[in-house]
């Protein structure tokens, strides 16, 4: 599993945190939605400049240095500034601050753009969103439900089923497919949810856990259908169990992303590239980049993904860990009262975002 360099050291820095804090006032209001589209800026950075399934000899690809990197990250900042700015709007300027860096970091010649699509199919990833607490299973079976201690749920999951109550857990229980997606913002979404039969333990869990408040989440524990018929016995195994996992899974920084190559063996790459040069042949270069940046937002796989098929797993920076960076920094009372104000103004926001994507209890996610 290989250190991705810059991008990985940068998410791990007060940098980030200082470089967010930098953009105007008024955005500061959305910092969790500068996080993600930051992070999933760097990630796209990542599978093209520092990965090691790319062969950087046949593209021609220089080692990316420090200063092209800030230049890079520079260009997304200004991005994020603009004042119109939205999730529909800004990816088409990351693919073109990414073919900037392509441009500079790929020797030229006059079979470039040929070189520069063999890149891009190298390049190509899938991502898989989880929480930190499986960190240790997937760097050591990989990705596969089958190591998940499923057995834990079994009497928890017969006491809702007999009072009626509407579960994930009996989903969860029975599903042995592993979803992935080529966005990196899908994937950060399911690292914030995840695991998603906890998250939507009822219809009432997912602001506690995303805001990792745990009087809030004990207080709404029984709010799910059937709840009368619970017994005393009931209601001490079923909060037994949701306090062992709450502090299982409610960690600091306990987002992660699995990183994996799009074509896992040298037959469905080297057809992927055939496929970019031909597109590159009879439409163009701006055609290979539209068809290599076009998302779904999962794909369901029966076969696990095997540790060595992992190329990274990554750090996702939290809202919280920026605020704790940026009090460290600041530690003034006005910046303090300000950076109270962004943590409630966070739960309303993710709150209104959360209605609106597609995080229903009936998605495909994996944990």
């Amino acid at each position: 599993m290989a250190n991705m360099g810059l991008v990985t050291e940068y998410l791990k820095s007060k940098q980030m945190s200082q470089d967010l804090a930098e953009i105007d006032s008024e955005k500061l209001n959305n910092l969790e939605y500068l996080n993600k589209e930051m992070t999933c800026a760097l990630l796209r950075w990542q599978q093209w400049f520092e990965n090691p399934q790319v062969d950087r000899k046949a593209v021609k690809l220089s080692v990316p240095t420090q200063t092209d990197f800030d230049e890079y990250r520079r260009t997304i900042l200004q991005i994020l500034s603009q004042v119109d700015i939205s999730e529909n709007t800004i990816q088409p300027l990351i693919n073109q601050a990414l073919v900037k860096a392509g441009k500079s970091l790929i020797e030229h010649g006059p079979d470039f753009q040929d070189r520069f699509v063999q890149l891009i199919a190298m390049g190509a990833c899938e991502y898989y969103g989880f929480n930190g607490h499986y960190t240790n299973s997937i760097k050591q079976h990989g990705i596969n439900p089958k190591f998940e201690k499923k057995n834990e749920f079994e009497p928890i999951y017969q006491i809702l089923k007999r009072v009626g109550a509407s579960t994930q857990l009996g989903r969860f229980k029975h599903d042995e497919k592993i979803y992935l997606t080529n966005d990196p913002r899908v994937a950060y979404l399911h690292s914030s949810i995840s695991p998603k039969w906890f998250c939507y333990f009822n219809e009432d869990m997912l602001m506690p856990y995303l805001n990792q408040d745990y009087p809030s989440a004990c207080q709404k524990l029984f709010n799910f259908r059937g709840n009368e018929k619970l017994t005393h016995e009931d209601c001490l195994k079923i909060r037994e169990f949701f306090d062992k996992w709450w502090h299982r899974l409610v960690t600091p920084d306990n987002q992660k992303i699995a990183v994996v190559p799009m074509y896992r063996t040298q037959k469905d790459l080297q057809n992927r590239i055939n496929l970019n040069q031909f597109l590159l042949k009879k439409q163009g270069f701006k055609a290979v980049l539209n068809a290599s940046m076009s998302t779904y937002y999962e794909r369901p796989y029966q076969e696990p993904i095997a540790p060595e098929s992992i190329i990274n797993i990554v750090d996702v920076p939290s809202f919280t860990s920026h605020i704790y960076n940026l009090t460290k920094a600041q530690a003034t009372k006005g910046v303090h009262q300000h950076l109270s104000h962004l943590q409630n103004v966070f739960q309303v926001n993710a709150l209104k975002r959360n209605q609106k994507k597609q995080i229903k209890p009936d998605d495909h996610t994996q944990n």
